[in-house]
């Protein structure tokens, strides 16, 4: 990590924080005798939950965890602790819910993607955090051990015609077109194959001579123009449902026994379904047979089995969860009216009871507030946190300086963030003309109390700890933060 302190630190020396770590690491003991139980995390702000959650994530691998299964009420707070955690270091992966498609609209992969490099990240033990709302969570998905069949490594040298690899492709969801644009699309011209697997961020060509794979390299795909070697290409599944034969004649024979009692519209619609099938076109529709397709009913959890889940505003989670299944069964209600589905296999994800008793009947953490969510269920322990969400300072100096009196009249350790070199060497110098006592931050300095540390260059929301009198300061306000965390990692990542 290229900068000079870690911000989010602190908490660390919080007595609250080390109980909790205590308490977990006592619970993972070789041997214990004492049932798992789940540990509630009150009090915690926008700016300490995310220093928690870059700290604990040690705890967690030294308690033989693979990671953090990190569940969060929506995509906003999602994908904010991704860019924040990500900037910090850790590999943390979005897992986005996917929009059930029952009819043959047409759809974009985009997110599909995402979900199956997701997945395969986690297979390989590469995921820091996997981070998912409650729905994304538990609906089904390709299946663990389909997977992990699905996924074929391509090295230069390797014996294998054009012919063998495009099979792999089509078993596996892609699509053959003229020119390779965007993931899970394919093309091949005489001995040269273009792939571009959800792998990678660059499709790659594979240059054969005869059956050996001669050379591989990574493309532009807007000059269609070699960009640097490839040493590898990993293939995964561009479609997480993929109807094998066997489950194609299931879904057909679904079809044919709804339709021998259904209305002339139903058949109608019933008889595209079975004829797309047969012919082996887009099956949109297909997730409405996603439980005859994949009978083993497996979603997010059975992925990330090795990983500490936290939660966070647990019940934010759950309402938001019973919400989005009040219109699911809505929408499995017209369904089963109109005859486009058998009840039998309108099954679609876990339920609401199966993650609260995923929680509740092992370790879990929840970052949230006791609230009535939480009232009845039996914890191995309550942990009070006070911390205050710091604003933006950047915009008014005068109430900066009124609050840094504050702080230092406290006796606050006092670290300020300010958006670049030049804006840092400008605060220090208004700050030292104030009268207070500032100097830019090292890890060579101790910081002394009634002090203020200046550092640039990084992303954290602002926070103070009440108890250890740390404060965190920043020029940008938290929103601002995020969008500029987001820009820097466009921009290394395009560089």
């Amino acid at each position: 990590m290229d900068r000079k302190i870690d911000l989010t630190a602190a908490i660390t020396k919080n007595k609250e924080y080390n109980a909790l770590c205590d308490c977990v690491r006592l619970q993972c003991t070789p041997g214990a005798v004492r049932q798992k139980r789940p540990l509630v995390a009150a009090g915690l702000c926008e700016g300490a939950e995310f220093a928690f959650l870059n700290n604990f994530i040690n705890v967690a691998q030294e308690c033989s965890y693979n990671g953090i299964l990190l569940v969060v009420p929506d995509e906003k707070a999602a994908s904010r602790l991704q860019i924040l955690l990500q900037e910090y270091g850790k590999n943390a992966c979005f897992y986005t819910a996917r929009d059930l498609t029952f009819y043959g609209a047409s759809a974009s992969h985009e997110f599909e993607y995402e979900r199956l490099f997701v997945l395969s990240q986690l297979l390989d033990g590469k995921c820091d955090f996997a981070i998912a709302t409650p729905e994304a969570l538990l609906q089904y998905t390709i299946p663990i051990h389909r997977l992990q069949a699905g996924i074929v490594t391509v090295l230069p040298g390797d014996t294998r015609t054009p012919e063998q690899l495009v099979d792999v492709l089509e078993s596996a969801g892609y699509h053959r077109v003229e020119i390779v644009e965007s993931a899970g699309q394919y093309a091949l011209r005489g001995g040269i194959l273009d792939i571009f697997s959800p792998c990678h961020q660059n499709p790659a060509r594979i240059d054969f001579f005869g059956d050996e794979i001669d050379r591989m390299c990574f493309f532009d795909v807007m000059t269609q123009r070699q960009i640097e070697d490839c040493p590898a290409l990993r293939i995964i599944p561009a479609r997480e449902l993929i109807a094998d034969g066997d489950a194609v004649k299931r879904v057909c024979s679904c079809i044919s026994s709804l339709m021998k009692k259904c209305t002339d519209e139903t058949r109608q619609i019933l008889e595209d379904e079975l004829q797309r099938l047969k012919d082996g076109r887009e099956t949109a529709f297909l997730d409405k047979y996603i439980s005859i397709v994949y009978p083993e009913k497996e979603c997010l959890l059975d992925y990330a089995s090795d990983m500490l889940p936290v939660v966070i505003e647990y019940g934010n989670c759950m309402n938001r969860l019973e919400g989005q299944q009040d219109l699911q069964k809505e929408e499995i209600k017209n369904m089963l009216e109109k005859g486009t589905i058998n009840g039998r296999y309108a099954d679609f994800g876990r339920t609401p009871g199966e993650f609260e008793a995923y929680l509740f009947e092992g370790l879990s953490v929840l970052l949230s507030n006791i609230g009535a969510r939480l009232s009845g269920h039996k914890y191995a322990g309550t942990y009070a946190f006070r911390t205050k969400q710091t604003t933006g300072c950047g915009d008014r100096f005068d109430l900066l300086l009124d609050d840094l009196r504050g702080y230092m009249a406290a006796g606050a350790k006092v670290k300020l963030v300010c958006e670049n070199e030049n804006s840092m060497q400008n605060m220090l110098k208004m700050l030292t003309d104030a009268g207070f006592g500032a100097y830019v931050d090292s890890e060579r300095i101790e910081q002394r109390p009634a002090s203020v540390a200046l550092t640039c260059g990084q992303s954290i929301p602002g926070f103070e700890l009440l108890t250890e009198q740390y404060v965190c300061l920043t020029e940008l306000s938290s929103g601002t933060v995020v969008n500029r965390a987001a820009k820097r990692r466009k921009q290394k990542k395009d560089g």
